[in-house]
């Protein structure tokens, strides 16, 4: 999970990127943070195994991953540790749905 902004370090746009690896395939994903759902979409040629989604606004201007600058010109580098609960729903093609409830650190940038 990290900040996904268009200028690097910089978390102005409140958006986040997640991205899950399965063991097993799925057919669909969905995520929640701070009581906010997003899908996470499969990822070309992944077989059903690698899902990646966006949430904004993400939390992190006013919500559990609420970040300070930690470095220059407003940028936030990650000197900070900072997590979050994320639920995960993961749905088989079995039609059986698995969840589990995860804390992740937060990446000062994404991609």
């Amino acid at each position: 999970m990290g900040v996904a902004c268009r200028t690097p370090n910089h978390f102005a746009c409140d958006r986040i990127g997640l991205a899950i690896y399965l063991r097993e395939p799925a057919r669909r994903v969905e995520a929640q943070i701070d009581g906010r759902d997003f899908e996470l979409k499969e990822n070309d040629l992944s077989k059903g195994r690698d899902f990646t989604g966006y949430l904004q606004p993400a939390g992190l201007l006013d919500g559990s991953l609420e970040l300070s600058p930690d470095a220059s010109n407003g940028r936030w580098i990650g000197r900070e540790h900072v997590s979050t609960a994320v639920a995960l729903s993961v749905h088989h093609a079995d039609g059986e749905m698995r969840t589990t409830d995860l804390e992740i650190g937060l990446n000062a940038g994404w991609g």
